[in-house]
Parts: structure tokens; C-alpha cells; sequence
């Protein structure tokens, strides 16, 4: 299944995804372009990991300083990795898992009691403040970072929590709106202290609304496939809906294909003028 960003790399012309940091990829590859992403991590470095290890932020950003490393050596000097790094889009998807696999689990009781939903959010956003000065610090110099999705509207939360006849779970969806509040003035903050690089705000809420609207769409709060009812993705070894392209979400809690397809050009634009 493609993301939305995977298909704004098709936009930009990539033919292949970048590799991820754990194959290794050798020295031509790194000068592409390498993914850090991992599953259920966060900002925060607890965040998703009742589910598992994973490699939160602060892990994914020295893995980079690895990366960084490389290219210096490749390149001869420090000078010249930073002009290839400042060439380089970087996109930033961070933040749902701070809520979906922390701060709203029903066991997360002590973290919900140390933090309101305000404080919660400015907790994040001071974090993810040092986290992309240190990117900056490393040569990034265009960075587009997304905000978080409506996850009120996931079949997980959905079926969990209860709408009372809404489309979606309202007081979720509200709960997390602090940190997109937050997230537009860090940008605003990073863009003043940083003029010699671009931030942007991808609105990943407009970019699921408008693709939620396309008629195709006949199932919206059920997933396409059978889910693990611990970590809401597919079940292995199951079939999936034979009809995915009218179904919204994929499994409890991500989006189908087309949905990302139809999604993407809202976000694209932009990363466009970032670039």
C-alpha cells in the first residue's frame, strides 16, 4: 500500500522508494535519499512500545548523524555533504502515535494524569522543536512536516470509543487539535530563527476529509481486512475485502491506496514550494 508521501515521491519523479536505514544502503543510495521511518514510534520515546521495540525519533535522527557521516566521506567534506543535504526534501510524520499508542490507551492512566491535553501537546511540540533544530543542525534545509490525521475517524477508535451517532469520535478528534495549533507556530518559529531554509505545514485532516468525500467510498469505518485486535493491522494469512477500492481504511487505523492516491495532491503543492 502507498502513502500519501509515497506518492509525492512518484510526483517528483522518483522510480523506486528510498531504501530504509536498517538494509544498509550502500553509498550511490544514501545520496538519494534513505528512510527512517518505523511502526507505532513517536516523538516521544515510550510512545508505541506495548506493541514492541521501535525506533522513536531521537533514534531515527542519530541514525541519520550516521548517515550524515557517510556522506561527508563520500563527498570529501563537510561542506559538500551540507550543500548535497540542503538540496535534499525532508518530510516528517510525527505525532499520531504520540496519541494513538500513548497518551489515549486505556492503561496510559499516569501519563493522562501528569498532562491535560494542552499540556500534552506543548510537551510534544517542545520535543519535536529540538528534534528538527537538530535535522537543521544536520543539513536539513527543506522540511515539510505533516500535522496529525483525524484519527477520531479510524475504525479503531471508531469501534472502541463510540461516535453517539457522529461520523467520527469527536472528543478524539478535538483532543488532538492542540498539537496542530502548536505545530503551525513551530513552523512559524523555525522559519524565523532558520531563513536560510523552508518549512512547510502538510494538513494531512484536509487531505483525508477531501479524500473521504470521493463517492467511491461505500465503507468508511470498517477496515478492508481482518485486524489484530492488539495492534489493529491485518491479521497474516487472511483475505481482504474483495472490493478495497470502496472501503476508506485498510486496516483499523491506516488508509487505503486510494485513498492516499486521492489524498496526495492536496499535500503536494506544499512540498512543491518548499522545494
Amino acid at each position: 500500500m502507498i502513502h500519501f508521501f509515497g506518492y509525492a515521491g512518484e510526483t517528483l519523479g522518483f522510480k523506486d522508494f528510498i531504501p530504509p536505514f536498517a538494509s544498509n544502503p550502500d553509498d550511490r543510495q544514501i545520496l538519494v535519499g534513505v528512510n527512517y521511518a518505523s511502526g507505532s514510534a513517536g516523538i516521544l520515546v515510550e510512545s508505541g512500545k506495548q506493541g514492541g521495540d521501535n525506533v522513536d525519533l531521537n533514534k531515527q535522527l542519530r541514525n541519520h548523524k550516521v548517515t550524515v557521516s557517510r556522506i561527508v566521506k563520500k563527498l570529501g567534506s563537510k561542506k559538500a555533504a551540507f550543500e548535497h543535504l540542503g538540496q535534499c526534501l525532508y518530510i516528517c510524520n510525527m505525532g499520531n502515535n504520540d496519541y494513538i499508542n500513548n497518551y489515549i490507551l486505556p492503561q496510559s492512566t499516569a501519563i493522562r494524569s501528569q498532562y491535560n491535553p494542552a499540556q500534552f501537546a506543548a510537551l510534544l511540540i517542545a520535543r519535536y522543536s529540538a528534534q528538527i533544530n537538530r535535522m537543521y543542525e544536520l543539513g536539513a534545509r527543506k522540511v515539510a512536516l505533516a500535522g496529525i490525521s483525524n484519527i477520531g475517524c479510524t475504525p479503531s477508535l471508531i469501534a472502541t470509543v463510540g461516535t453517539n451517532g457522529a461520523p467520527c469520535v469527536t472528543s478524539v478528534n478535538q483532543l488532538v487539535a492542540p498539537f496542530n495549533i502548536g505545530l503551525k507556530s513551530l513552523i512559524s518559529q523555525l522559519k524565523s530563527a532558520h531563513p536560510d531554509a523552508k518549512f512547510g505545514y502538510l494538513d494531512t485532516i484536509r487531505a483525508g476529509i477531501l479524500a473521504s468525500q470521493v463517492a467511491a467510498f461505500k465503507v468508511k469505518t470498517t477496515p478492508c481486512c481482518q485486524v489484530s485486535t492488539v495492534t489493529g493491522l491485518c491479521l497474516p494469512n487472511t483475505v481482504p475485502c474483495s472490493q478495497r477500492r470502496s472501503y476508506l481504511f485498510w486496516d483499523a487505523f491506516h488508509p487505503t491506496e486510494l485513498a492516499n492516491r486521492l489524498g496526495a495532491p492536496i499535500l503536494f503543492p506544499v512540498i512543491q514550494r518548499i522545494l
